[in-house]
């Protein structure tokens, strides 16, 4: 195991922040706590952890599509494009579709406004990310043409 390999450290990075965004969002929301102990620096935890995947999602797009800018990763969609627009179309609907299964596993409504607007969200947020990671060339060292 390469210790230096930026995906290893990203993953350890990661699994380093979810454990302290855990451990604080444990800490400070049992129902013990006081109003002032539930907030991070002045700030409500719900606004906080809110604040933190914005904050994430907008640098992971942005960094993705800096790579994505430099590698210009085109190949597959040229040769494949209905393929990858299957495979962008398939990557989106998944996780949207689970979104909406678990909302109504907890009672939601299926026509609810909000539900259909964080549908589209999720959506749009894996179709943009799943064409990034083409054009950064995520997938071309991930998942090679021919594998030994």
């Amino acid at each position: 195991m390469d210790l230096t390999n930026p995906f290893f450290i990203a993953a350890v990075v990661g699994a380093v922040f979810g454990i302290v965004l855990s451990v604080l969002f444990g800490i400070y929301n049992k129902p013990t706590a006081d109003l002032f102990a539930r907030s991070i620096f002045g700030v409500s935890t719900n606004s906080f952890l809110n604040l933190m995947t914005v904050s994430m999602l907008i640098i992971y797009i942005c960094i993705l599509g800096a790579m994505a800018f430099v590698v210009k990763d085109g190949g597959f969609p040229l040769e494949n494009p209905i393929t990858f627009s299957l495979e962008t179309f398939m990557v989106a609907l998944v996780p949207s579709l689970l979104y909406v299964g678990m909302a109504w596993g907890r009672g939601g409504s299926l026509s609810s406004i909000t539900l259909w607007k964080h549908f589209s969200a999720i959506f749009f947020k894996f179709a943009v990310t799943s064409v990034l990671l083409q054009y950064s060339g995520y997938y071309r060292y991930f998942f090679p043409a021919k594998l030994a």
